[in-house]
């Protein structure tokens, strides 16, 4: 009889560079599912896992309809393969494409107008108002003259970032701007970037324009994540909580260091009620950051995430719920989700090589958000975000690619010696 994980049909994983990917092919591989991972560079780490079945190279999302003449091409010749999303643009692709890529893929998708609810800040934070989240203040002006009549709600420094990230021109998240003439900087500066998707600049040109948020210092508490997955009809829904205690570079920045957090039971069923609202399944990762005394939702993410490995190590099986809800198991996943409802207890999750970069160049932890937080790691300590002793090459690759974004931006690198030389 043949092994029954050798029929389980393959999945297409991409954008092998996210650390959510990596986790994903990790998992899915050590569960015997075949996975199939694709990328425009050739050195993009998740590639070179050893489990990943196959290495291809797709087009980059910057060239859509060549991107979506590749991904329909590849389902024809391999009919059946899972599709997951593993960012933004490709879960709005998977949604809005969704009749021609179900006719060779296996994926589940909630409606396109379902992720513009989340991922266009104006409507997701008019969705927080109905599910009762708090939001920090925030303002969407449509014009630029505009930003001369502010709200009265809203005090110098603001932030002013994009609407969305969804094709935005810029893996910017803004910036903070701490008077009126700051402030028009950052507007123009973001507003000749936007969205530069054609179709949702056309059906949705509000997108192309930022806004403006109350700038909310990460320093007493840092960024709190509840992250998880949550089916069709909401009723299997389970979540972890974690906190992210230091960030590369520590303002609007992405997380290298990560805690274990307690969920707190009243915001992960407003965070139910939101997905419930807006028509979201699948896994997501929502954040907030604790202003005026109260969690306020910053970012809703509807797919694949950064620390997504901290929490499949924590017991709860992300990457295998994924699949089976592609394949429209939604019993399986069910039943899989309410066995995952226990939090292991495990070490804090932390990229240990970029950490160490940082504090080569500055005596001092610039990258701590709370000095009380988090003690320095002692070697060994913790979690990686890319080691795996019997899966080497991927965290060696992302290595070299850190440097090597040293390299391209000498400016950076030279700001950190300095705040070295003025420390010591």
């Amino acid at each position: 009889m043949p092994d029954r994980q050798l029929l389980r049909p393959p999945v297409l994983l991409q954008t092998a560079g996210a650390y959510g990917t990596l986790a994903a092919v990790r998992a899915l591989g050590r569960a015997g599912i075949p996975v199939f991972v694709a990328d425009p560079s050739r050195f993009a780490p998740a590639r070179w896992s050893r489990y990943a079945s196959r290495r291809l190279t797709c087009p980059s999302l910057n060239h859509l309809a060549r991107y979506l003449r590749w991904l329909l091409a590849f389902g024809a010749s391999h009919p059946g393969t899972v599709l997951c999303p593993t960012n933004d643009e490709l879960a709005w692709v998977f949604a809005t494409h969704l009749g021609e890529l179900q006719r060779n893929f296996n994926l589940a998708t909630p409606p396109p107008e379902t992720l513009l609810r989340l991922l266009d800040k104006g409507r997701l934070h008019e969705a927080c108002g109905l599910a009762g989240l708090a939001t920090m203040p925030s303002w969407f002006p449509g014009t630029e003259e505009e930003l001369d009549e502010p709200p009265p709600e809203l005090a110098f420094p603001v932030v002013v970032k994009p609407r969305t990230q969804l094709f935005h021109g810029t893996r910017s998240k803004g910036g903070v701007a701490t008077g009126p003439r700051s402030l028009r900087a950052h507007w123009r500066r973001l507003a000749r970037i936007g969205c530069n998707e054609p179709g949702l600049r056309q059906s949705s040109p509000e997108l192309a324009g930022p806004f403006v948020q109350q700038y909310g210092p990460v320093a007493t508490e840092g960024v709190l994540s509840l992250s998880g997955f949550v089916d069709r009809t909401g009723e299997a829904f389970v979540v972890r909580a974690s906190r992210k205690v230091v960030l590369r570079p520590m303002e609007l920045s992405v997380g290298v260091w990560f805690e274990a957090a307690s969920v707190d039971s009243a915001l992960a069923e407003a965070v139910r009620l939101l997905c419930r609202q807006t028509g979201y399944f699948g896994v997501f990762e929502a954040e907030f950051v604790r202003w005026e005394g109260q969690p306020r939702l910053i970012d809703f993410n509807p797919r694949f995430y950064g620390e997504m490995g901290f929490d499949q190590a924590r017991g709860l099986p992300l990457a295998q719920l994924a699949y089976l809800n592609a394949l429209g198991d939604e019993e399986g996943a069910r039943k899989l989700a309410l066995a995952s409802m226990d939090d292991r207890p495990v070490r804090p999750y932390l990229h240990r090589f970029a950490l160490g970069l940082e504090r080569a160049a500055s005596n001092r932890r610039v990258l701590l958000v709370s000095p009380d937080l988090v003690a320095a790691p002692a070697d060994g300590a913790g979690l990686d975000f890319t080691r795996d002793s019997d899966d080497p090459w991927p965290a060696r690759l992302d290595n070299a690619n850190i440097v090597a974004g040293y390299l391209r931006h000498p400016r950076s690198v030279l700001r950190l010696f300095r705040s070295k030389a003025q420390t010591s």
